[in-house]
């Protein structure tokens, strides 16, 4: 799990308040502000005060995640992609076609 935290940076992420909205389903005037924690994503809303994501649900870590697949300088840095993967989906849910596309 470090091993993915370490080659995955969160802070990178570019998260804008219009895609947290879509994502959400509300109107981008309902979120006041958000912040970026280690884990998470708070997100402060007017109409519910404050709400919790997981980085993981992001399209964000999908495409970072894609992206270390397509550095991979050599097979065995993808087969401990790969393997990274597999406990990843043994510990958290991730959508059928997530779970797909990254195979």
């Amino acid at each position: 799990m470090r091993h993915l935290l370490h080659l995955i940076n969160l802070r990178q992420f570019e998260i804008s308040l219009s895609y947290l909205a879509t994502y959400l389903g509300i109107i981008q005037d309902c979120i006041l502000r958000f912040e970026q924690w280690a884990n998470v994503l708070f997100v402060h809303r007017k109409d519910r005060g404050g709400q919790f994501i997981s980085y993981r649900n992001l399209i964000h870590w999908l495409e970072a995640y894609v992206q270390a697949i397509r550095n991979s300088p050599t097979h065995q840095t993808l087969k401990e992609l790969g393997q990274l993967l597999k406990a990843e989906t043994q510990r958290f849910t991730y959508a059928a076609d997530t779970i797909a596309y990254l195979q």
